[in-house]
């Protein structure tokens, strides 16, 4: 991917029930778990594509279920000794974000946080989530 130009690469942790997404997306978290792909096979993907020289940022890309069940001191910690960069997390409660956050910038880990805003939002819970987000 970075060879073929890849500015940034997302990947997808899979999760039973991606009701945010369309049906590709939908599609592939099917497959992803009929082939058992876990949290921790991901993290451990980018692992092996850093040992190999990717240099492009990896940002996961999931829901917050998934962080619940592996823990979301053990999921950063993992994640940025594998070399990832960010989350994106779509379904991300403002109140869970705010920890989140706080967890990605213990210990000088520097990961970034991005959750994903409707159109049909209620603008002040879009100023909330901004906050927890960005503070």
């Amino acid at each position: 991917m970075e060879a073929g130009g890849a500015d940034v690469i997302e990947l997808g942790v899979p999760f039973t029930d991606p009701i945010a997404d369309g049906p590709t997306i939908q599609k592939a978290n099917t497959v992803a778990l009929q082939n058992q792909v876990t949290t921790s096979m991901c993290i451990d993907m980018v692992r092996q594509a850093r040992a190999k020289g990717l240099k492009a940022p990896v940002i996961l890309m999931g829901y917050y279920n998934p962080v619940l069940s592996y823990g979301e001191e053990r999921l950063i910690k993992d994640s940025r000794e594998a070399g990832v960069n960010g989350f994106i997390m779509v379904d991300l409660p403002p109140e869970e974000a705010v920890r989140f956050r706080n967890h990605c910038k213990q210990g000088g880990y520097g990961l970034y946080l991005d959750t994903w805003i409707e159109a049909n939002y209620d603008q002040s819970f879009v100023r909330s989530l901004d906050r927890a987000c960005y503070l």
